[in-house]
């Protein structure tokens, strides 16, 4: 069983162990033919070490899930969860989409949200198999630690993400996330953002998975912006 650690620092911790995905799938001629990384390979990679540092993955509750004739859309919040602290957790809000009309379609939705939230959370890098640079790792910021790294790019992919499933990618829609990011941080560079420190960005990615999650139940954007919680992180 892993040592008495945060469930930030057992992240951290599978990151470091966690090498570049090589891709192993390939999509058929017809459209593209390119090559991919499936879930089987992801789980695979991951799910040791999942429990080699007591670290859960469930589903919140919170879930959410329709669909039409063509296609099924879901909105699915992942707990990564320490095992010796339930309450010490942190979530990750990620789209998943499953085409057809049987009753996969579902599971085929939640399987491509687990595969993403994964890949972003961990920062699986996924190379070809002759990638000469498969074991290169992103430059650290001035003055910046390792795991000040890491808890920083979990932040701003889970702001990314949680921003992209809500507001979608429209011009429209940027202005909206923008207005977002200027409530809670005070500025909307993403440029800047990138640099922000990881205890501001923490505290900003809350803030903004809340204001999402509201959004998502119907509540009014202009009403959302209006309220005091959601004013710029000091």
């Amino acid at each position: 069983m892993s040592e008495a650690k945060n469930i930030y620092q057992r992240l951290f911790a599978i990151m470091e162990e966690l090498k570049p995905l090589v891709k192993t799938g390939e999509a058929p001629d017809a459209i593209g033919g390119w090559k991919f990384s499936g879930i089987n390979d992801v789980l695979e990679a991951v799910n040791p070490l999942l429990l080699k540092h007591g670290v859960l993955c469930l589903p919140d509750r919170e879930t959410t899930y329709a669909r039409d004739d063509k296609i099924g859309t879901g909105m699915f919040y992942w707990n990564y969860i320490n095992v010796d602290d339930q309450k010490d957790r942190h979530v990750v809000a990620m789209p998943g989409d499953g085409a057809g009309k049987d009753d996969k379609v579902a599971g085929k939705a939640a399987t491509y949200s687990l595969k993403y939230a994964h890949i972003s959370t961990f920062q699986l890098r996924r190379v070809d198999e002759d990638d000469p640079d498969a074991s290169q790792k992103p430059e650290l910021g001035v003055g910046e630690t390792e795991e000040e790294r890491s808890l920083r790019t979990i932040s701003l992919y889970n702001i990314k993400a949680s921003l992209s499933a809500t507001l979608g990618a429209t011009d429209d829609r940027k202005k909206d996330k923008d207005k977002v990011l200027k409530r809670v941080f005070g500025y909307y560079s993403r440029d800047k953002l990138r640099f922000e420190s990881p205890t501001i960005l923490a505290i900003g990615e809350k803030r903004i998975s809340e204001f999402m999650q509201r959004l998502g139940t119907g509540e009014d954007f202009d009403e959302l912006l209006k309220e005091d919680k959601f004013n710029a992180v000091p």
